[in-house]
């Protein structure tokens, strides 16, 4: 006698007992690939699937299109019924298979690869236009975007630093700014992070002086700077971390819908632009590699509501350096 499983077409069957000959009827349903669990999920999310009722025998299939209905292609071995969106684009559609032989393929309602919510976009990191005195440090006219009463303007920068001593100010684009992160403990290599309400222009200049903190080496000298906007956003949480290491790692809380920025200095400069960013989703938004130190920036967005994101950046020899996370939410 065989084993072997059948999915039977729809209908009503007479099925007789081998030992009683009892005939009794059995319905066969029409064959169902369930519902996946997103109904707009963004990359990165895991789609489940789930309410089939498909025997577990019944093979199955993830699919996806870039121009559906017209046509479709599998998921090569996504065979489960979770699938990582990880590296999907937006506008790609989802679906999940259900191949029920005699009843033929059927499959669940598809889904839409959404695109991020970006609350930021970032410019371009650069050398200061000017430093006088190793003290004040100017740099370019930077684009903040338009303007609005709401725009939030976050100045990431920074300098050789040979000791440790915060800015008596910093503006942006005229604009008093206030600091988003804590000193740093780590000399030769400081990263700082200011923000402000910066309502008017399309470019701004960002200032930071010295001037009367007791440094007087180097404070603003070999330096570098960048800037980050958008628009009715605020600051969610702040951390820096130090290590003297080939691996620098912080925690973060993330709020849903939220971005990180991540500012990072290292003291020597050695194959820094090989230096590996985590969580691969961060995207490296800016790189120099002065005589010494060098510099790296990152931006994460579209994030879930999580306690504790883990960043880290990873370089090929140990060596001292600074990270500045800044964790950035939708004003409530």
């Amino acid at each position: 006698m065989s084993d072997k499983k059948v999915i039977l077409p729809a209908g009503a069957y007479s099925v007789r007992d081998s030992v009683s000959g009892v005939i009794s009827t059995v319905n066969v349903p029409n064959l169902t690939a369930g519902a996946i669990d997103q109904v707009a999920p963004t990359p990165g999310t895991i789609l489940t699937v789930s309410g089939s009722n498909a025997t577990a025998q019944a093979p199955s299939v993830w699919q996806q299109s870039a121009d559906a209905p017209v046509s479709w292609s599998d998921i090569v071995g996504q065979t489960g019924t979770t699938l990582d969106t990880t590296g999907f684009t937006a506008g790609t559609r989802i679906r999940y298979g259900v191949d029920g032989l005699s009843q033929g393929l059927v499959y669940t309602a598809d889904v839409q690869i959404a695109a991020v919510a970006e609350l930021l976009t970032a410019g371009t990191m650069g050398l200061w236009a000017t430093v006088v005195d190793s003290l004040i440090a100017t740099s370019p006219a930077l684009d903040i975007g338009a303007p609005a009463p709401n725009r939030r303007v976050y100045a990431v920068f920074g300098s050789k630093l040979t000791a440790r001593f915060d800015p008596a100010s910093v503006t942006i684009g005229g604009v008093a700014a206030v600091r988003e992160n804590t000193q740093n403990t780590q000399e030769n290599s400081a990263v700082y992070v200011y923000s402000a309400i910066v309502p008017t222009g399309t470019t701004a200049v960002v200032v930071a002086d010295w001037t009367g903190t007791g440094a007087t080496v180097d404070a603003a000298a070999t330096g570098v700077c960048q800037v980050f906007y958008g628009y009715g956003i605020e600051t969610h949480a702040t951390t820096n971390a130090f290590a003297l290491s080939t691996a620098l790692a912080a925690n973060i809380d993330v709020a849903e819908g939220g971005s990180v920025i991540l500012i990072y200095g290292t003291r020597l400069n050695t194959d820094t632009e090989n230096n590996i960013l985590s969580p691969g989703t961060m995207t490296k938004t800016g790189f120099i590699k002065t005589g010494f130190p060098a510099f790296i920036s990152g931006l994460e967005q579209g994030l879930s509501a999580q306690t504790g994101r883990t960043y880290s950046v990873t370089m090929p020899i140990n060596n001292s350096h600074n990270m500045v996370l800044v964790s950035v939410r939708k004003v409530a």
